[in-house]
């Protein structure tokens, strides 16, 4: 995969977010294969721009920051990658949480109607 001008590629520390994606990023179904290498070649530096962990070095860490913050509407390939897995991962926060309470929820009302 070339190099995205502007970002820096993880190639050493290639990200992968296990808690929402077990499966990694191709096989969720979720995003497209580009969209895949790009979350496992610049996730990590993305995560740590999106959390401010570090501070924007350049135009295009800036405008992705100011896409995060929603002060500007996604425009390149990696704005609209990020915004991808924000939603796919609220996505999959919720479906989680929902079978969590509904498992939980059919597991108390058996327990309430035995006698």
């Amino acid at each position: 995969m070339e190099n995205l001008i502007g970002l820096n590629k993880t190639e050493l520390f290639p990200y992968y977010d296990d808690m929402h994606f077990p499966h990694g990023f191709a096989r969720s179904g979720y995003f497209t294969k580009r969209q895949a290498e790009i979350l496992t070649s610049y996730g990590r530096h993305l995560r740590e721009l999106w959390t401010e962990e570090i501070e924007p070095e350049n135009d295009v860490e800036k405008d992705f920051v100011a896409v995060c913050q929603g002060n500007k509407v996604a425009e390149t390939e990696i704005e609209k990658t990020w915004q991808s897995y924000l939603g796919a991962v609220k996505q999959v926060t919720s479906t989680m949480y929902t079978s969590y309470w509904h498992d939980a929820n059919d597991d108390s009302s058996e327990t309430e109607h035995i006698d």
